[in-house]
């Protein structure tokens, strides 16, 4: 919270009340051991102190909050250290150790946009071979819906047949036997 008051009254123009701030929080989150809560401090605070020429104690800020957020593999806040790092370092004239930095801070950025750039590049594949796997299941329901209709056809046909054999076996044995009856009775009157 005090990270956070200081990155307001920064925004508003409250520099000394902001420096304040950032340095109560620096003590608290040292006390708690809170990492993430001192790297925000160590990126924020040395920015404040660069405007008021103090390169030198803004540089052993950030040195600090390098080692934490190198600790912690923060690409993300290490990046924006190595950017005011430059900064500290040009302002004291070490141009050399600025260009350094401020390769490093490219370097990391090209970091951050190509895992971005992969994380977005595995996230679509996903999506595509979700989609695919999809219209594949649809497929194979469709698949197996048309043959379970063939099925179905092929049953009700057989039974169908099955039925009119059954029908033409009985009018079949009917009509035979009425022949014969008729034949029985013919020879009856003949006789």
């Amino acid at each position: 919270a005090l990270g956070n008051l200081g990155r307001i009254y920064e925004a508003s123009d409250s520099i000394k009340k902001a420096k304040e701030y950032y340095f109560e929080g620096r003590q608290t989150f040292s006390d708690i051991k809170d990492t993430f809560g001192l790297i925000m401090i160590y990126k924020n605070l040395p920015r404040l102190l660069m405007l008021e020429d103090k390169y030198n104690e803004a540089l052993s800020m950030l040195l600090q909050g390098k080692l934490i957020a190198t600790k912690r593999n923060n690409i993300a806040d290490l990046s924006r250290i190595q950017y005011y790092l430059g900064q500290a370092y040009q302002g004291l004239g070490k141009y050399k150790l600025a260009f350094e930095s401020l390769k490093e801070y490219s370097s990391l950025n090209d970091s951050i946009f190509n895992t971005e750039k992969n994380q977005i590049r595995l996230e679509l594949n996903q999506k595509y071979e979700t989609e695919r796997k999809e219209k594949e299941i649809l497929k194979q329901e469709l698949e197996l819906r048309t043959k379970n209709a063939i099925i179905k056809r092929r049953t009700i046909i057989s039974i169908s047949l099955l039925i009119v054999a059954i029908l033409l076996a009985i009018l079949g044995y009917v009509y035979y036997q009425k022949n014969r009856v008729a034949r029985f009775q013919n020879i009856v009157l003949e006789t």
